[in-house]
């Protein structure tokens, strides 16, 4: 059994652009179970000020170290 490719340019072109289209897709599901992930978590957090629930902080590239102003 052999291959025949007429068109190997076409074809390399058309699996580069749906390895990017994967790739896409794969940024933006890991994006929302991040943010589901974190509201899970924020949502659970118990309250008795508020200030713990208040604290909790999204970043990338770094680490957030605000805290919340008095009065939140």
């Amino acid at each position: 059994m052999s291959l025949k490719f007429t068109n190997l340019n076409a074809f390399a072109f058309s699996l580069r652009a749906f390895s990017k289209t994967v790739e896409a897709d794969a940024s933006q599901v890991l994006r929302k179970l991040a943010l589901d992930v974190f509201e899970g978590v924020t949502d659970r957090t118990p309250v008795d000020t508020g200030y713990a629930r208040a604290s909790w902080r999204l970043s990338r590239g770094s680490i957030d170290t605000s805290t919340p102003k008095a009065g939140f």
